[in-house]
């Protein structure tokens, strides 16, 4: 039997792995508190009742701060996954990988958006949690979209 062919290692998936820690590192120092603040986030949760009958867990209280934090690592995610994708553009990678960072830069645009409305107040916790559902969905046919595209039978 013959052996299948290794696939090359995804370098540019170690320069997003950087982007990721830089970005969490950044926003950890530049937030005064924020670990305090994280904890306080998870211990503010208290069960809600969002349909008769149904409940589902939502913090309380004023969470401007961890909101605030989680729009900048998204938008610094967002932007590093645009350098990722120019990348993979330049060095002909291969089409899946591409579409992984096309979808990475919808995802973390899509999670800013809903982290600046809930800063503002313009977006209520259980409506967040429903734009992340449809975020995941556009990022699985965006992904699934752009793979076939450019998918070339070899």
């Amino acid at each position: 039997m013959a052996e299948k062919p290794r696939a090359k290692a995804d370098l540019l998936g170690l320069v997003s792995f950087a982007f990721f820690l830089i970005a969490l590192g950044a926003i950890f120092a530049t937030v005064p508190g924020l670990s305090t603040k994280i904890v306080e986030f998870f211990q503010s949760f208290r069960v809600e009742e969002i349909y008769p009958g149904t409940s589902f867990v939502a913090p309380t209280g004023n969470q401007v701060a961890i909101y605030e934090a989680a729009y900048t690592f998204s938008i610094i995610i967002g932007i590093s996954q645009i350098v990722v994708l120019a990348a993979r553009f330049l060095i002909k990678d291969t089409a899946g990988r591409k579409a992984e960072s096309f979808t990475g830069i919808t995802f973390w645009f899509g999670a800013a958006w809903g982290f600046y409305s809930l800063a503002a107040g313009g977006l209520e916790w259980f409506v967040f949690l429903g734009w992340v559902v449809v975020l995941i969905g556009i990022s699985i046919t965006l992904r699934s979209a752009v793979a076939f595209a450019t998918w070339r039978k070899d």
